[in-house]
């Protein structure tokens, strides 16, 4: 019956072979695997000719053959999950990419050989190496098995570090069987609206179903190293190619050495050769408007609806003249037009890591302006998903500096008739107009201090007053301030900044049709009395002042006047009524007292 069994372990032990001659890692176990059966071999005939000149009889030969039937059963125990039927979901799980109707099946296995011409690993390489790491803490020391496996262990580690030494010296991904835990990933349409380089976090991506538990603690490091090279090519690693696995824990020592090493080196190149702190204070002054002056003239472009070059050419010339003409990159900086107009759906992607852009079908063109930079940051840093999220920043606070300056307009207008003599009637709607305009103020420049003062102000002096270590704990510390802004802005508040987004957009209507209005009054004449002296032109002046009342009193009387004025009324309070209730259902008590200055809401 044993030699029986070792018939059958010696079928298992060859189907293994066959199922897996296309994996890298498998290769080096099917090798000793190889001679094992050779051995095997050897011992047979060897038998067989001493059976031949004296009759042994089977239980010699079971005698005989023994120490191959205990090697065969290790063996067979380890390969065992690799040869009996994995159904196609679990090699699947492995390779959603592939489509089950280019399988190729052999006569004697399910399982899959080739898939389009390309070489797939129907035994994946990490789950023998897992599988041997479990199985060798089983035997005690001085155990022949545990010797056979810590052999085929070492084996199998030995290949797999080659894959690791390719990625952590030259940044190379030469994985033909997907054995590798670090993999390429084609980007997709959406990156495109990405600003940095795309080399650094969506070329590359890390699978954590194939990371060897020997490696489980160093898995990121080696991800690490790979990156930083394949990104700085002009620093090299020395003594490459030159480690020889030996042990996993000598393994982890020198991949531990070489993270810190070019860590340090990367560090110093982020900090001192590419200045980081001066690329962040130029993202702070464009992207999050610390000195916004230079954006004023794109306001009244964009009132006027001219064209994205007289907006581009605009914004360069404003530059020249503005409070950050000093700076250094200001001429990598550009206003554009995008179509991320909606920003409580682009803000999606903070949780389903995608780039979520969004179109209406007439957006108003304040909503689609939108900031780049053409420089190219410290993709260490500044990655792809990082400036994603300065951008919505951008657009965020450009809106409310928008929003505030629309509303100063209409106050400019206002201004200009709140003496003129009016009856009772009509000076009460033209002081409901007025308060409107004053509550809707007061609730955009509360905001604007709010996100810009207490928030984005002081998180970035925090960070420059920090000092870094290294790499990971700079770009950490980076995203968590990113993250804070967002937070802290209330922009990954599902349920508040929707209806913030909307009061934004009452306001904006009720400036627009305000200052609409204000078109049909014309005061030409009192400009033109002030400007020649008003004791001369009394006569001229009294008239002009009683045309300007008519046509004051005219518009305050017209019934769409009206109905806008309450309409745009009702629905600001209602979305303040709305958003005070959530801050206090959120206990957001710094805004709270903010909004509740004087009673005001």
């Amino acid at each position: 019956m044993e030699i029986l069994k070792l018939a059958v372990y010696q079928r298992n032990i060859q189907k293994f072979i066959t199922l897996n001659e296309r994996s890298y890692v498998c290769q080096s176990i099917s090798e000793v695997i190889l001679n094992v059966l050779d051995d095997l071999q050897d011992k047979v005939i060897q038998f067989e000719t001493k059976h031949q000149q004296t009759f042994l009889g089977l239980h010699r030969l079971k005698i005989y053959l023994q120490p191959a039937l205990s090697i065969f059963e290790l063996l067979n125990s380890i390969i065992q999950p690799f040869v009996s039927e994995y159904g196609n979901d679990k090699y699947m799980k492995h390779n959603e990419n592939v489509h089950s109707s280019d399988f190729i099946y052999s006569n004697e296995s399910t399982l899959p050989f080739e898939v389009s011409g390309e070489h797939i690993c129907t035994c994946i390489g990490v789950e023998l190496i897992n599988k041997l790491y479990s199985i060798r803490k089983m035997f005690g020391p001085g155990d022949s098995r545990r010797n056979i496996v810590n052999y085929l262990f070492n084996k199998a580690m030995t290949s797999y570090t080659q894959l690791i030494t390719q990625w952590m010296y030259f940044g190379i991904l030469n994985d033909p069987y997907k054995e590798f835990f670090v993999t390429h990933v084609l980007p997709t349409d959406d990156m495109e609206h990405a600003n940095a380089n795309t080399l650094y976090d969506s070329e590359v991506v890390l699978d954590e179903e194939k990371i060897p538990e020997p490696i489980n603690s160093i898995y990121k490091e080696i991800y690490s190293i790979g990156k930083y090279i394949r990104i700085i090519e002009s620093m090299p690693l020395q003594a490459v190619g030159n480690y020889t696995y030996t042990s996993v824990e000598d393994l982890i020592s020198h991949v531990k050495d070489v993270h810190q090493n070019i860590s340090n080196r990367v560090m110093k190149f982020v900090m001192i050769d590419s200045n980081f702190t001066g690329k962040l204070e130029s993202v702070y002054k464009f992207y999050l408007l610390s000195q916004s002056d230079f954006i004023y003239p794109i306001f009244d472009l964009i009132n006027h609806e001219k064209s994205e070059y007289i907006l581009q050419k605009t914004f360069r010339e404003s530059l020249e003249f503005s409070s950050v003409r000093g700076d250094p990159r200001k001429d990598f900086f550009e206003i554009k037009l995008d179509n991320i107009t909606n920003l409580p759906a682009a803000l999606d992607y903070l949780s389903n890591g995608g780039y979520k852009i969004t179109t209406s079908s007439n957006p108003e063109v304040y909503k689609r302006i939108a900031i780049s930079c053409g420089e190219s940051h410290s993709v260490f840093v500044f990655n792809n998903n990082v400036m994603y999220k300065y951008l919505l920043l951008f657009k965020y606070i450009f809106q409310l500096k928008y929003s505030e300056f629309q509303l100063s307009n209409v106050w400019a207008n206002q201004i200009k008739t709140r003496e003129l003599p009016l009856d009772p009637q009509t000076q009460t709607r033209f002081n409901f107009s007025l308060i409107t305009r004053e509550r809707m103020l007061f609730f955009v420049r509360t905001l604007l201090q709010h996100t810009c003062i207490d928030v984005v102000y002081d998180e970035y002096n925090t960070l420059c007053a920090e000092n870094f270590e290294d790499l990971s704990e700079l770009t950490t510390r980076h995203e968590q301030f990113l993250n804070n802004l967002l937070e802290e802005s209330l922009l990954t508040n599902a349920e508040i900044f929707p209806v913030i987004m909307r009061t934004l957009g009452i306001c904006n209507a009720f400036s627009k049709h305000m200052l609409k209005f204000a078109d049909f009054i014309t005061d030409n004449s009192i400009v033109a009395c002030k400007l020649s002296g008003i004791k001369k032109h009394l006569v001229q002046r009294r008239l002009a002042v009683e045309r300007h009342s008519k046509d004051t009193s005219k518009l305050l009387n017209n019934p769409g006047y009206i109905a806008m004025v309450k309409n745009a009324n009702k629905q600001f309070e209602e979305n303040v009524k709305n958003f005070m209730a959530l801050l206090r259902a959120k206990d957001i008590k710094k805004l709270q007292y903010k909004f509740n200055f004087n009673y005001f809401f």
